[in-house]
C-alpha cells in the first residue's frame, strides 16, 4: 500500500511488475474498473491531460491486491504506471482473487474518455481490463 504523503498518495516504486503473474486476455477490455472518480488526477498524469477527442490509450496495469483492505479482504487494486487508478469491483474481487491466487498480476489495461470539448462539455477518465474472470451473468 502506498505511503500518505501530505495528504496525497505518493506512487509505489517498491513493487517490481516484471515478477508478476501475466495474465492474458482476449482483446474484449470487459472487466470494470470502480473508484476511477478518486483517481482522476493519477489517470490526468498517466494519459498527458485531457485533449478534445479524449483519450484510449492501452497501457499494462498492475493488480495488487489487498488483504488488509478494510472494506474488503479481497480487494485487488490497479495500478498503472505506479499510480493507483482504481480497484476490481467487490462483487468480482472474490473471484478475481482466487483466479490471481492471491499474488500480484499484470494485464493490459485501456484508458478511456478524458475529454474537453467545452467548459460544460468534459468527460471523465475510465479504466477496464483485458482479462476474463468467468463472469456467467453479462
Amino acid at each position: 500500500m502506498p505511503f500518505l504523503f501530505w495528504g496525497r498518495y505518493k506512487p509505489i516504486s517498491k513493487h517490481n511488475p516484471r515478477k508478476y503473474q501475466v495474465i492474458e486476455g482476449n482483446g474484449s477490455f470487459t472487466q470494470d474498473v470502480v473508484g476511477e472518480s478518486r483517481f482522476q488526477n493519477n489517470l490526468y498524469k498517466i494519459c498527458g491531460g485531457k485533449t478534445r477527442d479524449g483519450h484510449r490509450k492501452v497501457c499494462v496495469a498492475c493488480l495488487l491486491p489487498e488483504p488488509k483492505n478494510r472494506h474488503d479482504a479481497n480487494a485487488i487494486a490497479v495500478y498503472i504506471e505506479n499510480r493507483r487508478v482504481g480497484y476490481i469491483p467487490i462483487e468480482d474481487s472474490c473471484r478475481a482473487s482466487e483466479f490471481l491466487n492471491h499474488k500480484p498480476a499484470t494485464a493490459y489495461a485501456i484508458i478511456l474518455g478524458g475529454w474537453r470539448r467545452s467548459f460544460f462539455n468534459r468527460g471523465h477518465f475510465g479504466v477496464k481490463l483485458d482479462i476474463d474472470l468467468g463472469n456467467n451473468d453479462s
